[in-house]
């Protein structure tokens, strides 16, 4: 009974299921219809050429998306999950305008410990490819399948090294580490146009930053929230512009 108790939690924690209704708030609702459309809207604000960033890059079909859409852009890509790096490699290996790297972008270098959940069976759950740098709190220890470790850069000398000073547009899928990441990161938002995130409306990872707080930290950076869409006690995406791009908008 314990046991079934954790699995309810856990699907509820790791997002909507087949069919269950997603909530919103925002300004932008018009543009999307379905949380497989979340981060669409972002788009309508980069220019010709943009200058990507995807920290947690496994959707293949996103990616391959925004290379078609900005054959002019460079497009960096981070994945760090053994298990999905190999297939995200594959699908975009022909696109000259997609950088990939087998690497966590985040606040250090160096090797750190990277956990994996699974369901009773071993698989991934649904769609996602759960992870995080974050422990597990107890009651997701039995979804808890695999320790591995994981080669993370420092974003900010990552960007030293490649000599980029401009980045138009984020997208972090960090299994609850978004926030931690962007709010060390203040002097490269400066030039970011538009941010995208993997929100949290709860979580059983120890040390997750859930979304009303990230939301009030992006304010205080200087952007708006444009949309999210979420599960009531699940994950959601937001997608976040700088404030002087939503005051000429909405304002």
């Amino acid at each position: 009974m314990r046991f079934l108790f954790y699995l309810l939690l856990l699907s509820l924690v790791l997002g909507p299921m087949h069919g269950e209704e997603l909530l919103f708030e925002g300004v932008w609702k018009e543009v999307l219809k379905t949380r497989t459309d979340s981060g669409n809207d972002a788009y309508l604000f980069l220019p010709f050429n943009p200058v990507i960033v995807m920290v947690g890059g496994y959707r293949s079909g996103k990616v391959k998306k925004l290379a078609k859409m900005y054959p002019k852009g460079q497009i960096f890509v981070f994945e760090s999950n053994p298990e999905a790096f190999p297939a995200l490699l594959k699908e975009v290996a022909f696109f000259g305008n997609v950088f990939v790297s087998n690497a966590l972008l985040y606040l250090g270098s160096g090797t750190f410990p990277f956990y994996l959940y699974r369901d009773i069976y071993g698989e991934p759950f649904g769609s996602d490819l759960e992870c995080s740098l974050l422990e597990p709190s107890e009651p997701l220890s039995p979804f808890l399948k695999k320790i591995t470790n994981v080669y993370c850069l420092s974003f900010t000398n990552w960007c030293q090294s490649q000599k980029l000073f401009h980045i138009d547009y984020i997208d972090l899928d960090l299994g609850g580490c978004e926030w931690d990441l962007l709010q060390n990161i203040s002097e490269i938002l400066g030039s970011v146009s538009v941010i995208h995130i993997r929100t949290h409306e709860t979580s059983f990872k120890r040390d997750t930053i859930l979304f009303p707080d990230v939301k009030k930290g992006m304010e205080g950076l200087g952007f708006n929230l444009l949309s999210h869409w979420f599960c009531e006690l699940g994950q959601g995406e937001a997608t976040f512009i700088q404030r002087k791009i939503f005051d000429a908008m909405f304002k």
